[in-house]
């Protein structure tokens, strides 16, 4: 039976995580949602965090670049899946009292993804709280 997730460790360095931070940090925005002006409260209730867009041709390709492999294998290894494209990789950046609620996945085109990755780049002791959650038919699985 293939697992629902898969972990690696250790794929960028305390420096290249510290990188990313440093510069998604400085133009990072509140976190946006179709209709927002009609569910806005609503929306805040589901997710409060700021993030940017990271696209390809930024000055972190070279970091991408190291981790996109990586989500590859893991895809083709554990789910038969080859990946032949991926697209901007969102950075979040959550507060105190930040969250993002339980969702789904979805592309930019509406679908739902067919594998979805999450680098996490700050030191587990260095914030409160965080951890992913993969729910697959009811399932959760931390």
């Amino acid at each position: 039976m293939r697992p629902i997730w898969t972990q690696v460790k250790q794929v960028l360095t305390p420096d290249e995580c510290s990188k990313i931070i440093q510069i998604c940090t400085g133009i990072v925005a509140p976190a946006k949602f179709k209709n927002e002006s009609k569910f806005g409260l609503l929306h805040k209730l589901k997710r409060n965090s700021n993030v940017t867009w990271i696209t390809k041709g930024s000055e972190l390709d070279p970091l991408l670049e190291k981790i996109f492999p990586v989500i590859a294998q893991q895809a083709f290894e554990y789910h038969g899946v080859l990946l032949n494209s991926f697209e901007a990789v969102q950075f979040a950046e959550y507060s105190v009292l930040g969250h993002y609620g339980t969702h789904r996945d979805v592309g930019s085109t509406g679908n739902l993804r067919i594998i979805s990755a999450s680098v996490e780049l700050s030191p587990n002791k260095s914030y409160l709280g965080g951890g992913l959650w993969i729910d697959c038919d009811g399932l959760a699985q931390p």
